[in-house]
């Protein structure tokens, strides 16, 4: 292999010194058999600790991502280059981090500093001394939660690991309950991440109602029964205090630090974003209204005022003034408001959910909250901490283009109409920065979420609409796409935060509601109406009075499925959460698709497919065991994800069910009433998947009865589309909305037709990718007239589609000759007809037995049964 260069880029002013740094790296197919004989240099040559651990690969058993975690010293608002190359490995050392367990608590030396961890509360250190120091530079951290009644709940671990360990960075990781007289309020995550030879801590906090929201007539507010309304989430540092400190509080807006009697002590409270909406209807509580009551931040010394501001990243110090002190501070502080620092000479005080804020806090049903917070115990007077803003870590576009991880290739923007639109994304005026601004799409439960301007075209209300994207089309795959290809770094920006958003929002992290919302993702909120107080959770009992109540309401469902962005995220990162949550939302996608796999679940499937039969008696109507829309092709496309990420062939066996379940290669299309693009349009989702299907069987060396059925269904389907489909535009009568999104959806048609020209012959090959090319163009042309493509949805699907008139662009009609085509065995799919409804449900009542018991029966039911 030859060398990988590893640029990290320092944003701040301040200069970066033994900054921890983790990312994934992709390798080719066949290059790197073990990790173990890479080595990381500096500039200069000098070999690097690097701790490597592979994240997937290929089906050779080499490695396809490795994440790779090493220190970094960087320039102020400069640059360093490291080099990964195969030599004979960093020295073989022992692991620099020594652990003593004892039976209420873990006892860890990085080299720097020793930590003492307590395994029965969560106290992520009991204390913290340095090597060498005569006392300790940091006494027992203690979480703090309260209710709005005033009760303390006691953080009980029941769960404490060593999830991993290396040269480089140690993690626990913690699990437990905020329990108070035998019951539990809340459920709680926590990593804590030390480093060799540093006194530096990472604590990710993680905070988790695990009920299941009421969602009465399944309408999903604010103030639902299941919420847990918290008045304050905090944790404390307690300090030495044997000799004279010096508390020191850096706002992050200036470059003043201010003292602080400590006495008196000192408050930060950022109650706002800051920004000119700062009001926006976007925070109304679960009474209606927006709680905050002025503007940024304001910092106080006992009852005095001493400053105030917008947006505040702040930095605590505590310590000698002519010597190294302690320095604690919490990402992403004015974003994800409200937040709150303090300290005197007894405590650091860090506020998640701070007592001063006027509503108190609520954490819905099935929701979460993550935050980090970063520790020194050994910074210096003029530190600047350590983390934010965070370094711009990637690889040159060619180590990730050449590496053939991306099945699409990675295309950097060239044509003039794709390249455009991607500007307008992050123009200072138009762009999904400037979106956030609109309606203020700030503080812990919206930062990282987009703004769906898209659905306030109809809009007449005096305030700007709200409404939430929640990932549609995975746009989260999108930005990290683009970032990857060279571009701009804020759509790594832009990929980060939605990551954070996503796996806390807008999955519903729950076991306790009905199979097929479990563990599911809530739909964007409803269109063209404000989200009321639904926030993130599409349908709120306030659309009652705008729309038909029949229409109104609704829950996770697979057809708002998308996993590549997170474990594309997985493979960038290394965070185990983004994998367990692709895996996760594969299982709970194929429940919804299958429905509950229960006598009584199954009693109503065949009830109604009965009903049906009968209604429509003497109608030709295709009745594939799945049907042929975006739910489906979201649920292949999670599978195959999780596949790459676990190599567990279950999720494989399950999607060759899926395809065989919705087409067959002697399909007739113009049956299926395709060209009803209202109703039917998304089913070219469920042909890119099968595109992807089919790259994952090649890459696996499987062109077995599988690959082929796949394969002669997709060209059976893109025959009927080079011949039939046509711009959506060109028939606006039979549309409800005929507008921008409409030449957004017809660049997906390109994508499938680029696909199938790898699998077919001569001429035909070349057709398919004169009609790609012709829908690139209708699309790009019509989203270049219209003044409304800066709006979210569209430009989304550039984001999701837009990369294939490059491939086009560099494609060729004669591509290498592939194994001529086979009809498949077997009938078309099948009709809706008696004998086939009773065939179908008779399977599923033998399939259901093996899965179902009296308790799971019984869940099934209850849910059933309750408002909702």
């Amino acid at each position: 292999m030859n060398e990988i260069f590893i640029h990290c880029q320092n944003p701040s002013p301040a200069q970066r010194r033994k900054e921890p740094v983790r990312l994934g790296v992709p390798f080719t197919r066949g290059v790197l058999k073990d990790e173990t004989t890479l080595n990381l240099l500096n500039s200069e040559g000098k070999v690097l600790p690097l701790q490597a651990m592979p994240l997937a690969r290929w089906v050779d058993g080499s490695v396809k991502w490795l994440e790779c975690d090493f220190v970094a010293d960087v320039p102020e608002s400069g640059d360093a280059v490291f080099r990964l190359k195969r030599g004979n490995g960093p020295d073989k050392k022992d692991n620099p981090f020594r652990f003593v367990k004892m039976e209420k608590s873990w006892q860890i030396d990085t080299g720097a500093a020793i930590f003492d961890i307590d395994t029965q509360l969560l106290r992520p250190f009991f204390s913290v001394r340095l090597r060498g120091a005569e006392e300790a530079a940091g006494a027992a951290s203690e979480v703090h939660l309260s209710d709005l009644n005033g009760h303390e709940w006691d953080p009980l671990v029941d769960n404490l690991l060593l999830e991993s360990s290396g040269p480089v960075r140690t993690t626990l990781f913690f699990s437990g309950g905020f329990r108070r007289q035998n019951k539990t309020l809340l459920l709680f995550e926590a990593r804590l991440h030390l480093f060799a030879a540093s006194a530096r801590a990472s604590l990710e906090l993680r905070l988790h109602n695990p009920r299941a929201a009421c969602h009465p007539a399944n309408l999903w507010d604010l103030g639902d029964p299941a919420s847990v309304f918290l008045r304050e989430w905090t944790l404390t540092l307690a300090l030495e205090t044997k000799k004279k400190r010096q508390l020191r509080l850096h706002t992050g807006e200036a470059d003043d630090w201010h003292e602080i009697d400590p006495q008196n002590g000192g408050l930060l409270y950022q109650e706002s974003s800051g920004g000119k909406c700062w009001q926006s209807a976007v925070h109304r509580n679960r009474d209606g209204y927006v709680p905050m009551t002025f503007c940024g931040w304001r910092l106080y010394s006992g009852s005095h005022f001493l400053a105030n501001g917008l947006r505040a990243q702040p930095l605590l110090w505590y310590g000698q003034s002519q010597g190294l002190g302690v320095s604690a501070s919490i990402d992403y502080f004015w974003q994800r408001f409200p937040k709150a620092v303090a300290l005197n000479a007894e405590e650091v005080s860090l506020s998640l959910f701070p007592a001063e804020f006027p509503s108190g806090h609520e954490l819905q049903g099935g929701e979460q909250v993550t935050e980090t917070l970063r520790f020194d115990f050994a910074a210096p007077l003029e530190c600047k901490g350590w983390g934010s803003p965070s370094l711009d870590v990637r690889m040159e576009p060619e180590t990730y283009r050449d590496s053939g991880v991306f099945p699409e290739g990675l295309w950097e923007p060239a044509d003039q109409r794709y390249a455009s639109l991607t500007q307008v994304a992050l123009d200072e005026n138009s762009g999904f920065f400037a979106k956030r601004e609109i309606i203020d799409e700030y503080g812990w439960r919206n930062f990282g979420d987009l703004y769906a301007d898209h659905e306030s075209v109809y809009w007449k209300g005096e305030h700007p609409l709200v409404s939430h994207y929640n990932n549609q089309y995975d746009v989260l795959y999108s930005f990290y796409r683009l970032y990857l290809a060279g571009c701009d770094p804020r759509w790594g920006e832009l990929g980060r935060d939605l990551a954070a958003h996503y796996s806390d929002i807008d999955f519903y992290h729950t076991d306790e509601d009905r199979e097929e919302y479990c563990q599911g993702l809530f739909w964007h909120t409803d269109h063209y109406l404000d989200a009321g107080l639904s926030t993130h959770r599409m349908a709120s009992r306030e659309h009652l009075t705008q729309k038909n109540p029949a229409f109104c309401g609704g829950g996770p469902a697979a057809e708002h499925c998308y996993s590549s962005g997170l474990a594309l995220h997985y493979f960038l990162t290394g965070d185990p959460r983004s994998r367990d949550l692709v895996l996760s939302m594969a299982d709970w996608c194929w429940r919804s698709l299958c429905g509950p796999q229960t006598i009584g679940a199954a009693v109503l499937r065949a009830t109604r497919s009965l009903s049906w039969w009968w209604r429509e008696r003497g109608s030709k109507i295709i009745w594939p065991r799945y049907p042929f829309s975006r739910g489906t092709g979201n649920c292949l496309n999670a599978l195959l994800d999780a596949f790459e990420i676990s190599n567990d062939r279950h999720f494989l066996l399950r999607s060759s069910r899926i395809i065989r379940g919705t087409v067959h290669p002697a399909d007739r299309p113009e049956d299926r009433d395709l060209l009803n693009a209202e109703d039917c349009w998304s089913y070219n989702v469920f042909l890119v998947a099968l595109t992807r299907f089919l790259h994952v069987k090649h890459e696996w060396n499987e062109l077995d009865s599988d690959y082929r059925y796949a394969r002669d269904s997709l060209l059976t389907y893109a025959r009927w589309m080079a011949a039939k489909e046509y711009p959506y535009l060109e028939k606006p009568d039979i549309l409800e909305y005929p507008n921008e999104t409409w030449a957004g959806q017809d660049l997906r048609k390109s994508v499938i037709l680029l696909n199938a020209a790898n699998y077919a012959q001569n001429d035909e090959r070349a057709l398919f990718l004169d009609r790609a090319r012709f829908f690139q163009d209708a699309g790009f042309d019509e989203l270049m007239r219209r003044e409304t493509s800066h709006y979210t949805r569209p430009l989304v699907l550039v984001l999701q589609n837009g990369w294939a008139i490059e491939a086009l662009a560099a494609a060729q009609s004669d591509y290498p000759e592939f194994e001529s085509t086979e009809a498949s065995n077997g009938c078309a799919t099948k009709e809706l007809a008696l004998g086939e409804v009773i065939r179908r449900s008779i399977l599923d009542f033998l399939t259901v037995i093996t899965q179902t018991g009296p308790g799971r029966e019984w869940r099934w039911l209850k849910t059933r049964l309750k408002k909702g």
